[in-house]
């Protein structure tokens, strides 16, 4: 309605996945928006992201910006960390256009979202994409950490087929959201390793005979991503025995 600016529903299709943070539903895949410095990426924060991904079984690609910054390397360890963790892996310089012709050629006849830390330039890379001019904001000086520039789920039609989600930038990804009980079924690097372990349910964390513990040692695992997920199950038992009132 021009008029009014206000629409109608005329009909409610089913949801075939649906994320709560950000809020949004039938998404064909995720883009999670990372940088090598300003700010730091949160790689256990990316780990939470792409559990939900699986948890949803949305496939998902990250992106690593301003890769120009990395001066200590950073690139080749994270390429190893995240081998084999089921996602495509692309790194950009959206400022000069670096690999922004890769992550579009990913984009088109799908509705994708964005996500990632405040700060890490994904308004910045929806601009060079689709050659839009929405508003970016710097990182702060006090705080090392993005100023919010979106504040709300925007959908972008790039054509009838091509939709892309920009939404808030956020820090906090809640544990809660992913099951203890699967969250080992749900890392593809354990998967040719884990029903090998000696005790059927091994959470690969304390128990004898542990064949994810023993990829771990031999470098088959990477040692960073398997120090986070120890991490991440120790968050969601802390988070369940708070909400248990334990």
């Amino acid at each position: 309605n021009e008029l009014t600016k206000n629409g109608l529903i005329t009909k409610i299709w089913p949801r075939k996945n649906e994320l709560l943070r950000p809020a949004i539903a039938n998404v064909d895949q995720l883009i999670f928006i990372f940088a090598f410095q300003s700010p730091s990426p949160d790689l256990l924060m990316l780990d939470k992201l792409l559990l939900m991904a699986s948890l949803q079984e949305i496939p998902s690609i990250v992106c690593f910006n301003k890769m120009d910054l990395d001066k200590d390397g950073m690139l080749s360890s994270l390429r190893k960390q995240y081998a084999n963790c089921g996602c495509e892996f692309i790194s950009l310089v959206a400022r000069t256009e670096i690999g922004i012709a890769e992550l579009k050629a990913k984009l088109y006849g799908k509705t994708s979202v964005l996500a990632g830390q405040s700060g890490v330039g994904k308004t910045t890379i929806i601009n060079k994409l689709f050659n839009n001019n929405y508003k970016t904001n710097d990182v702060s000086d006090k705080t090392k950490r993005g100023r919010h520039t979106t504040t709300h789920v925007e959908f972008i039609r790039v054509d009838n087929d091509t939709f892309i989600g920009d939404t808030p930038g956020f820090s906090l990804v809640d544990s809660l959201l992913i099951s203890g009980g699967k969250t080992d079924t749900l890392y593809p690097e354990f998967e040719k390793h884990q029903d090998k372990c000696r005790f059927k349910g091994c959470i690969h964390v304390n128990e004898p005979g542990c064949a994810v513990k023993d990829a771990v040692t031999s470098g088959e695992i990477a040692e960073e991503r398997y120090s986070r997920y120890v991490t991440l199950l120790s968050q969601i038992k802390e988070s369940q025995k708070n909400q248990r009132g334990w």
